[in-house]
């Protein structure tokens, strides 16, 4: 192994931990804290709760892409022991690249949109 794949291993693998830290403690967050925020410092304002609650589900898609990416990037650094195959042209792999993401980020927006709305009508509940 040469340092520099060494050292592109160990970035990483850094970067695989910072993702799942910094994404735990948004994601661990229970709805009972998101109301004790709301009600807390925002004199229960549901809007805040709502928006609090938003970025939590938008939150977690963000983390899922970013342990997907890195995860990808890990495959790749294994290339000494994959199949040896290669796209017959550079820019087909990079459009199928493209595209493949593009299926999956809109495949997800469904269930997106759906966390999106239940963090609203749980914001609604709140203060109910």
């Amino acid at each position: 192994m040469s340092i520099a794949l060494f050292l592109d291993l160990t970035g990483l693998f850094f970067g695989l931990a910072s993702g799942f830290s910094f994404s735990y403690g948004v994601l661990a967050m229970k709805r009972e804290s998101l109301q004790i925020i709301a009600s807390s410092f925002y004199d229960g304002g549901q809007q805040q709760a709502a928006e609090l609650g938003q970025q939590k589900a938008d939150f977690g898609y963000g983390a899922g892409f970013l342990c997907i990416s890195f995860f990808l990037q890990l495959l790749a650094k294994l290339d000494p022991v994959l199949p040896q195959a290669r796209w017959p042209n550079y820019w087909l792999g990079l459009i199928v690249s493209v595209v493949v993401v593009a299926l999956v980020v809109i495949a997800c927006i469904p269930s997106w949109k759906k966390a999106r709305s239940a963090a609203i009508g749980a914001a609604e509940k709140m203060n109910s």
